[in-house]
């Protein structure tokens, strides 16, 4: 921003470097070490204001911790240009006055009493004003609390000014601090993806990607769009916004793995390991462990790990736990790094992966599988995230995603982080592109197409080579090639890995007689042309899959177009917002009549589509309205679309931050989903064509006898409490 007192701003015009009056971080980590710089623009003699706890210590302590948590160079940086410090611990003075997190008006104060670009007095009272006009329909108590918290804010005892002392002017990295920062980048055994992480995605998470050469990128393989996989691991996440992670409780575990499906961002997991693993881990003490239960799994040892510099701390996990008293409880941070927690999980996820010991078409058994989709970038909370991570589970190694753009393309594809990833045992995982929001049906329906006929042809050419090779015996490799070949023709149309295994027995075959010289072969063009199309052997798993602004709105005519036809085998899932959640919570079809949101601030006024109805008059789609409530039902419907030949449509419900869920936000996701569904605002259901052959009924009502009323769930959201505080008669 700028400003001027003596003439009138015209046109915008760029700050450059050391010409800002004024510099704010309210986020702390941002000026720690191998972050941001935060003083790039601020000028010499400049005003500098960061939020941070350290405000909070005693005077005598601030000065070192300061040293020891900010990056040397802006410590260097405010020394050298003279710029004046300030402090302020904004998050405890928001929590001391019950608005946890609500830094923002405290923040304010800091800014009009430092910059003087307005008198402070009258700032403080145009602040007050607007927060009379934006919180008065939330009650006098809100506003009262808002005032006082501004009054507070504004004394001149919480806002520090620190003496920078003159030896900042010599600060720098030391060694010690250095090899600490790139840690992650030492854990990365593969050439490709380190030389990926140093040349493109540590500058772009700087905010210097504006400095790296063209002729880097095209080094890194990146024409036409190519992305290294599974670089969200790389980023971490230190202090998260709440500074708290699980702590696991074995005693009252059963093992059910519902923590563990719920984890927005795939940070706390099960692993199935063996007592000399467990007594091996960097710090055997905290690598809890217990026996497994289950007779797949006799002899085997049951651990759950956390990744502290990964976990958001949004509580959904403590939620879910069915148990009492709770197998996980929240904890800080510092106390888990303190005890090696950090080098535990990455012990643990080094490990091998025995997932395959169990069945993956179960709940529990489903969240031994290594997610193909971690660390993402969505919100603390977010309610998306768990059902792209499960499908990942269940289908991650033959599948391919058309993502619709919004949320799931903003925390799933933001350049240069990618949270989907490989098994490190396979190799394999899901293939994913995202092309507009209003074409994503087509363009996921143009994937499907393309593959049918690919593997029509690759089928065509496996019987050719069945039928001329059939005639001979004792052909070495070919015959016993062509042995799984004839295999693979009576399964390929079995929606499992059965085909994905089958050709991992193959391919060292094709190998032998292709690529080793062998001229003996007499089919050897044939061949290479079922090569050629060898990634069509593996049954693939298409999905569609977007918000409720892609679906139900302006996506919809290319959506009911691929749903329309029984030959279309395609799955699509859509996580409901009920709004259009990435671009500020505008209304959609989706959005329930009475919710006040963007373009209906004074409550929608008509009712929700029925989307899932919709589609059930086709009589040919398989149809399924799920929640994280019920994981069980969620599973089961997940691979029911999977399986089923034709068209599936499963809607997700997905709290997010947008809805203003009380009164902890997304910290309260899981209750959200539980009482949603408990109330009968979200119902569980299955449409299964298939069951009509059977003589049965194809309709399955999921939702059990309710428990809670419904209006109690609307007053858990701002946005049916907005409607009824500013139009109660409504």
């Amino acid at each position: 921003m700028r400003f001027a007192h003596a003439q009138t701003l015209s046109a915008p015009y760029k700050i450059q470097d050391t010409q800002a009056d004024f510099v704010a971080c309210h986020n702390e980590s941002y000026a720690e070490a191998n972050k941001f710089d935060v003083l790039r623009y601020a000028k010499s003699g400049g005003i500098f204001f960061l939020n941070t706890k350290i405000a909070s210590l005693p005077p005598e302590q601030r000065l070192r911790a300061l040293e020891e948590n900010l990056s040397p160079s802006i410590l260097k940086t405010l020394a050298l240009r003279k710029v004046n410090f300030y402090i302020t611990d904004a998050g405890s003075l928001a929590k001391a006055y019950g608005l946890k997190g609500k830094i923002n008006m405290i923040c304010m104060a800091a800014f009009f009493r430092l910059s003087g670009v307005i008198p402070f007095d009258e700032a403080i009272l145009l602040l007050k004003s607007s927060i009379t006009k934006t919180y008065s329909y939330r009650g006098e108590d809100v506003v009262r609390k808002n005032h006082e918290l501004l009054d507070a804010a504004c004394s001149e005892e919480r806002l520090i000014a620190v003496d920078v002392p003159s030896r900042w002017k010599r600060a720098h990295l030391t060694e010690k601090r250095r090899a600490y920062l790139n840690r992650h980048i030492a854990l990365i055994d593969d050439a490709k993806t380190k030389k990926f992480v140093q040349e493109i995605a540590e500058p772009v998470s700087h905010l210097e990607g504006d400095s790296i050469p063209v002729s880097l990128f095209l080094q890194n393989a990146m024409l036409g769009g190519n992305m290294i996989t599974g670089t969200s691991k790389f980023e971490k996440r230190r202090p998260n916004s709440s500074g708290l992670v699980p702590k696991w409780n074995e005693n009252s575990c059963t093992q059910c793995n519902q923590c563990v499906a719920v984890c927005p961002h795939a940070v706390i997991r099960p692993f199935i390991v063996t007592r000399d693993e467990a007594d091996g881990a960097p710090h055997p003490n905290l690598f809890t462990s217990v026996k497994a239960l289950g007779s797949e799994l006799a002899g085997k040892r049951y651990t759950l790990q956390i990744s502290p510099l990964d976990c958001t701390g949004c509580n959904a996990c403590v939620e879910a736990c069915p148990e009492s008293p709770k197998a996980l409880q929240m904890q800080d941070v510092e106390d888990v790094l303190a005890g090696g927690g950090d080098e535990n999980w990455n012990y643990a996820v080094s490990l091998p992966e025995r997932g395959d010991l169990v069945d993956k078409y179960s709940l529990k058994g489903s969240q031994f599988q290594t997610p193909l989709m971690e660390f993402s970038g969505a919100c603390s909370g977010c309610g998306e995230t768990p059902y792209f991570k499960m499908i990942t589970q269940l289908f991650g190694e033959r599948m391919i995603i058309a993502n619709a753009t919004g949320c799931s393309t903003i925390w799933g594809g933001s350049f240069p982080s990618n949270p989907y990833t490989i098994s490190k045992k396979s190799g394999r995982g899901p293939a994913w592109a995202n092309s507009l929001f209003e074409d994503n049906a087509e363009y996921g329906f143009g994937m499907f197409s393309s593959m049918k006929h690919r593997r029509e042809r690759l089928a065509a050419n496996v019987r050719d080579m069945v039928r001329e090779v059939g005639l001979y015996s004792n052909l070495g490799d070919l015959s016993e090639l062509v042995s799984f070949l004839d295999e693979w023709l009576e399964m390929r149309n079995e929606k499992s890995d059965r085909c994905t295994l089958l050709f991992d027995k193959m391919k060292p075959l094709f190998q032998s007689l292709l690529l080793s010289g062998n001229n003996t072969c007499q089919n050897k063009a044939l061949l290479a042309r079922i090569w050629a199309d060898r990634d069509m052997f593996p049954k693939l798993s298409q999905w569609i899959v977007g918000g409720d602004g892609w679906a139900y709105d302006i996506g919809y005519g290319g959506l009911d177009h691929v749903e329309a036809f029984q030959s279309n085998d395609v799955n699509v899932l859509v996580v409901d917002t009920e709004m259009y959640s990435n671009t500020g919570g505008q209304s959609s079809k989706a959005t329930p009549i009475g919710a006040s949101v963007m373009f209906a601030k004074g409550g929608k006024s008509q009712k929700k589509k029925n989307i899932g109805s919709i589609f059930m008059t086709y009589e040919h789609c398989y149809v399924a309205s799920v929640c994280l409530s019920n994981q069980s039902q969620l599973v089961q419907a997940l691979v029911e679309a999977d399986h089923y030949d034709g068209p599936s449509f499963v809607v997700a419900y997905a709290p997010c931050i947008q809805q203003q869920v009380r009164p902890e936000g997304l910290n309260d996701m899981f209750d959200e989903c539980r009482f949603a569904v408990e109330s009968g605002y979200w119902p569980l259901y299955r449409y299964n064509p298939e069951l009509v052959a059977a003589g049965k009924n194809p309709f399955i009502l999921d939702s059990k006898r309710l428990r809670r009323d419904v209006t109690s769930f609307l007053q858990r959201e701002g946005r049916f409490l907005n409607v009824s505080m500013t139009t109660p008669r409504e």
